[in-house]
C-alpha cells in the first residue's frame, strides 16, 4: 500500500496510489484514472488538479462512454490552494471528477449539446466558441458546463456535510467559492454577443 504522503514525496508512486483509491458508486462510469506527469500549462493556481476529457457523444447527450480521469502533479503539491489532505484528494477525485464521469457516461447534455441542436444552422464550431463559455478568469477560458459543475460541487459538499467524505477548511472554502461563481453564470449566452451575423 502506498500512502498519500509517500505519493506526495515520490512521483513514481503516484499512479500506484491513485489505483488504490476506492471510487465507490462512481467506478462503473470510469474507464481509468491516470497520473499525468507533465502539462504544458500549469493550472494549479486556477484550481485545476484533475480533469476528464468528455466524449463528443456525451456533449451531444449520447450515453455509454466511460471517460478517463487525469490527475495532475499539482494534486500532490504541499502548498496547494485546493488539496491539503488525503481526504481532499479523494473528494476531488471521487466525488467531483466521479460526478463528471457519471454525467459523461449517462450522456447528460450540456448547454453546448442542446444549443448545437437548437441552432444547427450556425454550425457546431460556432457553438463551441460561444455557447459553453462559463467565465473568463485571469486570461483563462473555462468551458465546463454550468449545471454539471454545480452538480459536482454539490456532491462534494453533500458528502462533506453528511460526514461521508470530510474535507479540509481550505477545500471547503474553494468548493463553496466555485459553487457560488457557477451559480452566477448565465445559463445561456445570447447568440448576438458572439455571432453578430
Amino acid at each position: 500500500m502506498v500512502t498519500f504522503e509517500e505519493a506526495r514525496r515520490e512521483p513514481k508512486l503516484r499512479q500506484s496510489y491513485i489505483e488504490q483509491v476506492d471510487l465507490g458508486e462512481f467506478a462503473p462510469y470510469i474507464q481509468d484514472v491516470c497520473y499525468v506527469s507533465s502539462r504544458n500549462v500549469n493550472k494549479s493556481d486556477k484550481g485545476f488538479v484533475m480533469y476528464i476529457l468528455g466524449s463528443r457523444r456525451a456533449v451531444l447527450g449520447i450515453p455509454g462512454t466511460k471517460p478517463t480521469i487525469y490527475v495532475l502533479p499539482c494534486a500532490f503539491k504541499r502548498n496547494s490552494k485546493v488539496i491539503t489532505t488525503e481526504d481532499d484528494f479523494i473528494s476531488v477525485l471521487k466525488y467531483h471528477e466521479g460526478t463528471h464521469a457519471k454525467q459523461n457516461f449517462k450522456g447528460t447534455p450540456t448547454e453546448l449539446g442542446a444549443t448545437a441542436r437548437y441552432i444547427k444552422q450556425y454550425g457546431l464550431v460556432e457553438c463551441i466558441f460561444f455557447m459553453n463559455r462559463q467565465f473568463y478568469e485571469d486570461g483563462l477560458l473555462l468551458f465546463s458546463s454550468r449545471e454539471q459543475e454545480i452538480e459536482a460541487y454539490t456532491r462534494q459538499l453533500t458528502a462533506h456535510s453528511s460526514g461521508e467524505a470530510p474535507i479540509s477548511p481550505t477545500l471547503e472554502s474553494f468548493v463553496k467559492g466555485r459553487f457560488k461563481r457557477y451559480l452566477g453564470v448565465p445559463q445561456t449566452i445570447p447568440l448576438e454577443i458572439y455571432a453578430p451575423w
